[in-house]
């Protein structure tokens, strides 16, 4: 779930209230959990100050809360009429934004996030260096299929699996790769998403939309020998996912008949779904190679 700032400081979206986003996490939370779920919260650092006690508690039982950053709701920047996203910025931009987001995530929740998902899924390869370089070694910002030039993202034939982006730059004493989980999605023929390939939550028209692009991606990770094949489903802090009574839109039917139909799809296709994180995926992916290394 990508967490935003309330929608007044959010020019590409965010939920109307601070109650409202708190709503939208625990309801979300509380529905993964009972079908023996947690998920990764990727958090702006304004939203990580303003929910400071929720976000402190998911972590304590088993969720993962990351660094979200969207160039357009930073500080205030939400006042411009145009901010280039993150991946379009200088790489000294690029550090002292991604610095400053970083201290103000750990001010608030007291640990520093170990994984980040780029606003737009924009992204570029100073970008994962910054990152390195903050100790930030995983994430979620590649959406197979996305190509928009305005939002600098430029995904056009991205690979489905978990992969390894390595530090082009001088190699440094810290850690010099980053894992890369991408987004689940479905990509047409010339490599762009398929109509019906974006499968986040809030935007699917049926659930069998959603499995069509899930069985695509495991499909694809297969044909390319992906040592840890996964599914990374994405929604945003602005929809409940509890009883329904609220202004919100709710979206509780979606994600219970994803949670309930997975291992049924799952096993018609030869998979067992093991509950993970972004950074319990990368940990896989890191002992597989490690294993693979030492086999060789």
């Amino acid at each position: 779930m990508d967490v935003e700032r309330e929608r007044t400081f959010s020019p590409g979206g965010g939920p109307a209230t601070i109650k409202d986003s708190e709503r939208a996490i625990t309801s979300f939370s509380d529905l993964l959990e009972s079908r023996g779920y947690r998920a990764t919260f990727f958090v702006v650092p304004d939203a990580a100050r303003d929910l400071a006690t929720v976000l402190t508690d998911l972590a304590h039982r088993g969720h993962e809360i990351g660094l979200h950053f969207h160039a357009n709701s930073w500080n205030g920047n939400y006042t411009l009429d145009r901010v280039l996203p993150i991946g379009a910025q200088p790489a000294g931009v690029q550090r002292e934004w991604l610095s400053a987001a970083k201290k103000l995530f750990v001010d608030a929740l007291g640990f520093p996030p170990r994984c980040f998902r780029g606003g737009y899924f924009s992204a570029n390869p100073s970008l994962y260096e910054a990152l390195m370089d903050l100790e930030i070694n995983c994430g979620s910002t590649t959406l197979p299929g996305r190509h928009s030039k305005r939002l600098h993202t430029f995904w056009k034939h991205a690979p489905p699996a978990a992969h390894r982006i390595e530090r082009a730059g001088p190699k440094t004493d810290g850690k010099n790769q980053f894992i890369e989980v991408p987004v689940t999605s479905k990509q047409n023929w010339l490599g762009f998403l398929a109509k019906d390939g974006d499968v986040r939550l809030e935007r699917l028209t049926s659930i069998d939309q959603l499995f069509d692009a899930a069985t695509y991606s495991l499909a694809r990770q297969r044909k390319m020998d992906a040592p840890v094949k996964h599914l990374c489903f994405l929604t945003h802090n602005t929809y409940d996912y509890g009883d329904g009574n609220s202004p919100m839109k709710c979206k509780r039917l979606i994600l219970e008949t994803l949670l309930d139909r997975l291992p049924e799809m799952a096993d018609r296709i030869g998979f067992t779904p093991c509950p993970g994180t972004v950074p319990g995926i990368a940990n896989a992916l890191e002992k597989c190679n490690n294993i693979k290394s030492a086999c060789e």
